[in-house]
């Protein structure tokens, strides 16, 4: 959710068959995209793989990953308390 719209997708991360993204606003699908994650955990894998080797610079810190984490622990508790839950922030390392 943001301030102009909405982004949704049924069963996101299945990498079975690819899904469908729908934008949104004022309660009407203004536009709606396939995307496939048929490859997505291979090629995560072989990008970590290269970056653990040296020859490839991961472009995602592993702070945003933990950020990401984070805020899938809140909205977990979120469900179960019924009320929004703060978000711990991750502090980047430099």
């Amino acid at each position: 959710m943001g301030e102009t719209g909405v982004l949704r997708a049924e069963d996101a991360f299945s990498v079975e068959r690819p899904i469908e993204i729908e934008l949104r606003r004022d309660g009407s699908v203004v536009e709606k995209e396939m995307a496939s994650n048929a490859d997505a955990y291979a090629r995560q894998m072989d990008m970590f793989s290269a970056a653990i080797e040296g020859s490839f610079e991961f472009p995602v810190p592993g702070e945003e990953g933990r950020q990401n984490q984070e805020v899938l622990d809140a909205a977990y508790r979120s469900l179960k308390s019924r009320k929004a839950e703060s978000v711990p922030l991750v502090e980047k390392k430099r």
